[in-house]
């Protein structure tokens, strides 16, 4: 069956036709550094793409999550430190008076400065996060969880027992608040009840009931805070799972989605080579006369 030059100028066509879309494909794939540019390039690896993208957003979120749960804990731990501090400082104050040795006038120099850490305990209690929220309030973040109130022992609480959790992973959920309600009313009072006594002058008093409450207060708050430094972990633990699963899916899209640059190389010299070779063809056919295409 013979061929007519008509015909093989429109096959000359049509391979210049395809080889030049190789070699635009193959450039803009270099310049992009992306082998799907557009789902038509690959609907099955678009829709692939598609999923681990999603998946890693989720994750994202995941982490960020965890990450600010770890950040408002350090923030609950340090507080609780520095009352656990504070307490030891009070204790050391208490037995100073409930020295014999330690007249009037100076157990009420000692009143005074247990004053001062009264005061800064509350402070502590109502420590807020990056946002502004009440870490130790509950459910009630907006609102001041400790007050002074007009009967003893003085300190009421004013959040609720509400526990945040937040997700973290795939089905995992930690909470990411303390509950010090009770830890933090204890050490107040137990402060309260060194302050009158040593401004009643009562040594045995100081030196029994009052350093006991010191103690069992002190050990209520050191308990909560290694309570609040092991979800530290629990959550930094967390937020090192979940970002190693989203490079995971940054990795999976990128092998479906990024070029390879050595092989997108090699691919666009063959197509401008094969381009050039269809030029050549074609440039050659379209010397053919008006003639040829009436033979043809």
């Amino acid at each position: 069956m013979r061929i007519s030059s008509f015909q093989k100028y429109e096959l000359l066509q049509r391979n210049m036709a395809s080889a030049e879309g190789r070699l635009v494909s193959a450039q803009s794939m270099l310049a992009s550094g992306k082998r799907l540019e557009r789902p038509s390039d690959d609907p099955f690896g678009a829709h692939a793409v598609l999923l681990f993208r999603a998946s890693k957003s989720l994750t994202d979120q995941h982490r960020k999550a965890a990450q600010a749960g770890a950040a408002d804990l350090r923030m609950a731990e340090s507080a609780l430190g520095e009352i656990g501090d504070l307490m030891k400082r009070a204790k050391v104050l208490t037995v100073q008076g409930a020295t014999a040795t330690v007249d009037q006038s100076g157990r009420l120099a000692l009143a005074e400065q247990i004053r001062s850490l009264k005061s800064r305990v509350v402070e502590l209690a109502n420590s807020r996060d990056a946002g502004g929220h009440y870490l130790f309030a509950g459910f009630r973040v907006d609102k001041t969880p400790f007050a002074l109130g007009p009967t003893p022992p003085y300190l009421e609480y004013q959040g609720d027992q509400g526990v945040q959790y937040v997700e973290v992973g795939p089905g995992l959920t930690l909470p990411k608040n303390v509950l010090a309600d009770q830890q933090v009313i204890d050490a107040y009072s137990a402060l309260e009840d060194a302050e009158q006594r040593l401004l009643a002058g009562d040594i045995s008093g100081l030196s029994g009931v009052t350093l006991e409450l010191i103690d069992d207060a002190t050990n209520g708050i050191q308990l909560l805070r290694a309570e609040a430094g092991s979800r530290v972990n629990q959550f930094e633990w967390a937020e090192s799972q979940a970002a190693k699963r989203s490079d995971e899916f940054a990795r999976q899209i990128s092998d479906r989605e990024d070029a390879d640059l050595a092989q997108t190389i090699v691919e666009m010299q063959t197509a401008q080579t094969a381009y050039q070779a269809a030029l050549a063809a074609f440039s050659s056919t379209a010397g053919l006369s008006l003639l040829d295409y009436i033979r043809g």
